[in-house]
């Protein structure tokens, strides 16, 4: 079997880089195409990339949060230009019925509108998608990936994949004694409650052996922090031109800096997002303005640990 893996390098590459990894560890690493990374020295880019999309069983379209906005130096959507590689892949793929299309929605991303993409992709939407986000949620949302593919692909089960074993089955009442977040697996029809729970949430509807998910955003600051780096985002994309500074360095930049706030105020690593901030505020010290713009009003959580970063790297260019 064979995995192709569509994205934007501005977009998503440090996620990409991770969901690659914990797909190694469940099947040969041959079995992972990568853009550059599997492209040998010497071959012909376009015609590799047409082989491998056609050829592969599976391929994961990686949307981040700027896949379908991002632009070129004029201004225009690259999505919508008839040579750009990410279309041209994902047209590919859903044009071999063979090939199953998987949209992956990483970094709190939604599926772009009808509006937002070329008619050529449109069937992209009508795909069911799966939302990878960030810790402690990647590897349960890999492992349902992986257990997904691998139910769609038989021969895939003999991989190196071990899915965790289940607990033992408990009346859907029965809460997680480690507080409010927890699982619980009805005796019955055989579904399986899942997810983050607290306080309510969205259910999905499944049949007899269905997965049935809740899943809801907590923490405190959560909607802040998605308000923050939309404000941000939006901001890059109409951004005037610089000669001096590479748009997508900017994006890699916020993207390292998003990546490491999503894992909330308790895990994330102050002292590298002091670093990428710094880099963010030399570079572009108006996505700082933005920022601080943005956290203007009280904030909670993570996002304040922000503030104060995102102030005190404000403060130094002002020095």
């Amino acid at each position: 079997m064979k995995i192709f893996i569509s994205y934007r390098r501005a977009d998503s590459k440090y996620v990409v880089d991770r969901i690659r990894d914990r797909l190694m560890e469940a099947y040969d690493e041959d079995a992972i195409f990568r853009d550059l990374e599997s492209i040998p020295p010497g071959q012909n880019f376009s015609d590799v990339l047409k082989e491998a999309t056609t050829t592969c069983d599976v391929m994961l379209v990686v949307i981040g949060p700027q896949w379908a906005g991002i632009t070129d130096e004029q201004g225009n959507k690259r999505l919508f230009e008839l040579h750009d590689y990410t279309r041209l892949e994902v047209e590919a793929g859903l044009a071999n019925k063979k090939i199953l299309v998987i949209p992956l929605l990483v970094m709190n991303a939604r599926m772009p509108s009808i509006e937002e993409i070329p008619a050529s992709l449109a069937d992209l939407r009508f795909r069911n998608a799966i939302s990878i986000r960030n810790d402690p949620d990647f590897t349960p949302d890999m492992q349902r990936l992986i257990l997904g593919i691998n139910e769609q692909f038989p021969s895939a089960g003999n991989s190196k994949f071990q899915p965790k074993k289940e607990g033992q089955p408990m009346d859907a009442e029965k809460k997680d004694e480690k507080g409010p977040v927890g699982s619980a697996r009805i005796k019955g029809d055989q579904n399986t409650f899942s997810g983050n729970v607290s306080s309510g949430g969205i259910v999905f509807q499944g049949g007899r052996h269905k997965n049935i998910t809740i899943n809801q955003s907590t923490g405190p600051g959560s909607d802040e922090l998605a308000t923050l780096f939309d404000n941000i985002y939006k901001h890059i994309e109409t951004r005037a031109p610089d000669p001096n500074v590479d748009k997508e360095e900017i994006l890699e930049t916020v993207q390292k800096i998003q990546e490491e706030a999503a894992r909330g105020e308790k895990d994330a690593n102050e002292t590298k997002l002091t670093r990428w901030m710094d880099t963010l505020n030399k570079i572009a010290p108006d996505v700082i303005d933005v920022a601080l713009a943005s956290l203007g009003g009280p904030v909670s959580g993570v996002t304040a640990v922000l503030k104060k970063i995102a102030d005190h790297a404000h403060q130094q260019t002002q020095s």
